[in-house]
């Protein structure tokens, strides 16, 4: 389940115990683990389901997807845009070297007396 998350406290050290926490690198290690909303509300955070929002989830959802089909289908590994129409993108360069095949020796004529027993 989706959710958007807004880091305000009127609580300075709220604030910071939030930060403390969202950037812990034992408890999340990656931005790949998701912080579902009863976690983020069980730890202080205002947070809004998705759900609540059609408008807000359908835009939330197409620009995940075409994040998703671009780093599938390219070799785009970074993207950063902003709300000007401004974007960075990191393309990682692969260079496809053949390899070598190895060298088969190539069949003898042998004759059928001389076979090893199979």
């Amino acid at each position: 389940m989706a959710c958007a998350i807004h880091v305000q406290s009127k609580q300075p050290d709220k604030a910071h115990e939030i930060a403390d926490w969202l950037g812990n690198f034992d408890e999340h290690r990656t931005h790949g683990r998701p912080i579902g909303y009863d976690l983020a509300h069980d730890k202080g955070l205002i947070v809004s389901r998705l759900e609540d929002d059609q408008e807000l989830q359908e835009a939330v959802l197409s620009v995940f997807h075409a994040t998703m089909v671009t780093f599938q289908s390219t070799n785009c590994m970074k993207i950063v845009e902003n709300h000007k129409g401004k974007g960075y993108y990191l393309v990682a360069n692969v260079v496809v070297q053949p390899v070598p095949q190895a060298k088969v020796p190539k069949a003898q004529n042998v004759p059928a007396d001389t076979q090893a027993p199979s």
